[in-house]
Order: structure tokens, then sequence, then C-alpha cells
């Protein structure tokens, strides 16, 4: 075990940070996978659907409150392939978990 206190973490430059190869993998699997995360709640309960076999939702109360949601994640500049595809993943585990949006 080491000494906390002694153990340094260097941040070279967090505008073009560098991963480890495992860790660049995964952010590569995940740019690969943005073109096809539509954030968008038909496309979402329609992947939720895929994943378990199951289409009903419950009481779709919910529905104005994803769309703005959605909307929102949609109106934000800079998101990096990894993040899209980070959200949608995000909101299809709510979807199957049947949590209340937006509080997941």
């Amino acid at each position: 075990m080491t000494d906390a206190t002694t153990s340094v973490v260097r941040l070279y430059d967090l505008a073009e940070p560098r991963f480890s190869e495992g860790a660049q993998q995964i952010l590569d699997m995940m740019a690969a996978m943005a073109p096809e995360c539509a954030l968008d709640a038909d496309a979402l309960h329609a992947k939720a659907s895929a994943d378990t076999g199951l289409n009903d939702f419950g009481p779709d109360d919910y529905r104005e409150r994803l769309d703005v949601y959605l909307a929102a994640l949609r109106e934000i500049g800079g998101y990096t392939r990894q993040e899209w595809s980070t959200s949608m993943g995000n909101c299809c585990s709510c979807s199957r978990t049947g949590c209340c949006w937006p509080t997941c």
C-alpha cells in the first residue's frame, strides 16, 4: 500500500488529455457508437425495448420531462462523441430501470 500523501498525479494537458491504451480503446469504441446514439425519446424507447424485450413503460407522465431533457442535451455545444454515447446510454439505463425522469 502506498502513502497517499506522497502520490503525485501529473496533469499535462486538459485540452488534449493522454489516456492509457485500455482507456483509449474504450473511448474509441464509444466514439464509434455515437452516430447510432440518437438522443430522441422514440429512439430511446425502441432501444430499451430491444434490449429488454419489454415495451410497457408505465404511465407516460414522464415524457414531457424526457423531451425537455433530451432537447437540452442536443443543444449543448461541444459534446464529444464519447459524451454523446454516454448520455444515450444513461438515458437507456434509466428507461430500463424505470426510474423517474429527470432524477436519474
